[in-house]
């Protein structure tokens, strides 16, 4: 992250700015390899399922960049998007979480369990709606969560993106 206080600007990752304010526990050590293996091994199964079931009509971990202004500041941010699938001029938004949490749970209790997550989520679609080629389409967010130890998944619709970045911000 670098602040640039003269300009009113920062430059961070997605990830990192989502994690402002949270109470997020990042493991380290042994503990935190195993963890980020068991995620990357579930976020490859996710792939491999919506290769099968969208073909060539899905992206994976795409690059996404750009600006957002809130509160007289300018954020410049940068991050991947793990899924994207297309279907005509419509954008579905896939971010995917790993967790050991039981699923399927309430949406707002799992809100309230990974503020983070819902954030970063929040923040692809603003970052993709200002590339040109994606002016006009109908962007969907989804936040999938899959528990690492059954596989279970429960997807969660994200509204009102422009909303949970502004109070991030706050």
């Amino acid at each position: 992250m670098q602040i640039i206080a003269e300009e009113r600007r920062v430059i961070i990752s997605v990830g990192a700015f989502a994690g402002f304010g949270s109470s997020a526990a990042h493991s380290s050590g042994i503990s935190g390899l195993w963890r980020m293996e068991t995620g990357r091994v579930w976020h490859e199964e996710m792939q491999n399922r919506a290769e099968k079931e969208y073909g060539v009509s899905a992206q994976f971990e795409r690059p996404v960049a750009g600006l957002l202004k809130a509160h007289g500041w300018t954020f410049e941010l940068s991050g991947r998007i793990d899924q994207i699938i297309t279907d005509k001029n419509r954008l579905e938004l896939r971010e995917i979480k790993s967790t050991r949490h039981a699923l399927p749970d309430d949406p707002e209790n799992l809100k309230t369990l990974y503020p983070h997550y819902f954030n970063q989520a929040a923040i692809y679609p603003l970052l993709l709606e200002k590339e040109p080629e994606h002016a006009g389409a109908t962007l969907r967010t989804k936040l999938v969560f899959v528990n690492i130890e059954d596989g279970i998944s429960q997807s969660i619709d994200l509204e009102q993106p422009e909303e949970v970045f502004t109070a991030q911000c706050a």
